[in-house]
């Protein structure tokens, strides 16, 4: 887990509610098994162990459905 912001909070023209969420943050990828990689042959690694993660994420609540009238 890591640290998220919410973004805010707006309500749909159809009645519904929309929330944006962001996270960031930077994972080492030996950590997860991804060792593969080698280096150019300036001797520069290939890839960086640090991986950063980015996440912009959206949800929508939407309205409750109308009431029945008979």
């Amino acid at each position: 887990s890591f640290p998220a912001q919410v973004a805010g909070f707006i309500k749909e023209q159809r009645g519904g509610t929309r929330a944006g969420v962001t996270a960031e943050t930077t994972i080492n990828r030996r950590d997860f098994g991804v060792n593969y990689g080698g280096n150019l042959p300036n001797g520069a690694q290939m890839l960086s162990d640090q991986v950063q993660v980015i996440l912009n994420i959206e949800a929508i609540l939407p309205a409750p459905p109308a009431a029945k009238t008979e």
